[in-house]
């Protein structure tokens, strides 16, 4: 993930493709999630990733019980937490990590609602 964040924040001229609902980037999400679990390795997700209720839904689906964010994201992210079903984002998590495209992702958000999470 620290590779991604490098492209996302050093190459401007691309920084506009990069989108964390992109098939590749949830993909690479999870595979670093389940090592972790897998180790047995305590994992926090911090920056762009912790700082929308969508993104936050997908990685608790995942089993992601830590997140880092800035001081004025926390009410919105702890409301966003607050309402969310865990079996609905296991579910979810497990669906969107197999979509093959970005279109494919935005449509299952919008449909499931994860979108106005």
């Amino acid at each position: 993930m620290g590779r991604l964040h490098y492209v996302y924040t050093r190459f401007k001229k691309v920084a506009s493709l990069f989108d964390t609902r992109h098939p590749a980037v949830l993909r690479a999400v999870k595979r670093v999630v389940d090592a972790a679990q897998r180790a047995n390795c305590p994992l926090s997700v911090c920056g762009i990733m912790a700082k929308t209720p969508e993104s936050v839904y997908y990685l608790i689906g995942l089993g992601v019980k830590e997140f880092s964010m800035e001081p004025g994201k926390i009410p919105e992210i702890q409301n966003a937490v607050s309402q969310m079903s865990m079996r609905a984002a296991r579910r979810d998590s497990a669906k969107l990590s197999t979509l093959g495209t970005i279109q494919e992702v935005r449509e299952y958000m919008e449909k499931t609602g994860i979108s106005r999470v």
